[in-house]
């Protein structure tokens, strides 16, 4: 097989923060349709495994990356707030159960952050 590194664009950070403005946008539409939000962060992890794994065009997978850490980040943030908001209140927001959201958040920005340290990684060896 012929060294794909030769024929590769090398990921920027610019590719990254693309990304990351495409995740927040991705994240934003959370309010809209939650379920399609939910598949398309299962689609862009799928997309971005499989990106690193076969080692393709690596400035697609930073973008990839950087479109689950926008994510990520905003549902992180949505549980922040939530959390916060509901903390003062006598029932939680009505017994208001912010854990799946909290582990999409974190599973989707974990998996954005280690995927884009490891295109890095592989574009510097």
């Amino acid at each position: 097989m012929k060294a794909l590194t030769e024929t590769q664009p090398h990921p920027t950070w610019r590719d990254l923060v693309l990304g990351v403005t495409t995740g927040l946008l991705v994240g934003l539409l959370v309010s809209l349709s939650p379920v399609l939000v939910v598949v398309a962060v299962v689609a862009l992890l799928i997309a971005t495994v499989i990106g690193i794994a076969r080692d393709m065009h690596r400035s697609r997978s930073m973008f990839l990356a950087g479109a689950l850490v926008g994510t990520g980040a905003l549902f992180l943030y949505g549980v922040i707030n939530t959390i916060a908001a509901c903390s003062v209140t006598d029932d939680f927001c009505g017994n208001a159960n912010v854990w799946p959201l909290a582990v999409l958040a974190l599973a989707t920005l974990g998996g954005g952050v280690v995927g884009a340290v490891v295109v890095a990684g592989r574009d510097r060896g």
